[in-house]
């Protein structure tokens, strides 16, 4: 006589695998909705499409996106924007092409003369430059947009006891000004550096006095969002 099998208990806990989905709906509900409420439309874009993704590309997710608007397209509209209000304030200035905002693919790159902003040889701000870059800071107040502070020179040899090359005097320019927009709260510290190239990136030649002084500059570059991650 075979012996009497014993009858599969029933599974009591499969309501867990439908809790469990509803757990992590709610969470990826309430992080899209964080999402939503913060400023920063370039990083919702990010988190949208990480959540997309993970979600095999739920249409739910792509529906947000373009509800939302493009957040490629507010960037390039806020860049418009500055490059008006800059050159603005540039022409109030009676040299206006000492203050020059101009937009390339990487993004908008706002350029000053560095006799509008140091004495030659100096890293000291002059003080008839704080009223320009206080109208130009609070312009950029509340840019979502990374920020790169670039000094550049002209390629005659320094001979300042402070800097042992021009590349030194560029980059202590450059960081003077970061310094200023951030101990002034015009830009997030987190979202800002600063670089000196010294000589090696003229835009003009070195080989007459109006030349040189076109590359003696220092640059703002606000960085489009596509070419963020490579220029950090």
């Amino acid at each position: 006589m075979k012996p009497r099998k014993k009858p599969k208990k029933e599974n009591n806990e499969r309501w867990l695998l439908t809790y469990s989905d509803l757990i992590t709906l709610l969470m990826i509900f309430f992080v899209v909705m964080y999402s939503m409420s913060n400023l920063d439309k370039v990083k919702y874009e990010k988190i949208v499409r990480s959540m997309s993704g993970a979600m095999g590309g739920n249409s739910f997710f792509s529906d947000i996106t373009e509800q939302s608007g493009s957040p490629k397209e507010e960037e390039k509209d806020e860049f418009k924007d500055l490059k008006e209000k800059i050159n603005n304030i540039a022409s109030q200035n009676e040299n206006k092409d000492e203050i020059v905002a101009t937009e390339y693919e990487k993004g908008l790159v706002i350029s000053f003369k560095d006799g509008i902003l140091f004495d030659s040889g100096s890293d000291i701000l002059k003080e008839e430059s704080y009223n320009k870059l206080y109208e130009i800071g609070e312009s950029l107040k509340g840019t979502c947009s990374y920020a790169r502070i670039e000094g550049h020179t002209d390629n005659i040899p320094i001979h300042k006891e402070l800097f042992s090359s021009n590349w030194d005097l560029s980059s202590a320019r450059a960081t003077t000004v970061l310094n200023f927009f951030v101990k002034n709260g015009y830009i997030s510290p987190e979202k800002i550096c600063s670089v000196g190239y010294g000589e090696y990136r003229p835009v003009d030649t070195n080989d007459t006095e109006s030349g040189r002084n076109n590359n003696r500059r220092v640059d703002i570059v606000l960085v489009n969002s596509k070419f963020e991650e490579i220029e950090k």
